[in-house]
């Protein structure tokens, strides 16, 4: 599903967090790039057709492997690092 409740496909929704700006489409890449990257060749195949990442101006080439991972290991160490200030 698209983040912005699929009501406009060209819009983005922006999440912003200190400075850093990550889209809808952003993450629509990463997960398209997951999939790819775990084998579900079927699977990446349909949702790069729903969320349409092709046609996005974000470069494959310039994800590293295993982004979208790395991403969620960082954000739960990040919330682990914020429980433990509390």
């Amino acid at each position: 599903k698209k983040m912005n409740g699929g009501t406009d496909p060209n819009a983005s929704n922006h999440v912003k967090t200190n400075g850093l700006v990550i889209t809808s489409e952003d993450v629509n890449v990463l997960v398209y790039r997951y999939l790819q990257e775990s084998g579900f060749v079927h699977t990446a195949f349909t949702f790069a057709y729903e969320s349409m990442v092709g046609k996005t101006n974000m470069s494959k080439s310039n994800i590293p492997p295993g982004a979208l991972i790395s991403f969620l290991q960082k954000g739960l160490q990040y919330v682990g690092i914020e429980e433990t200030l509390r």
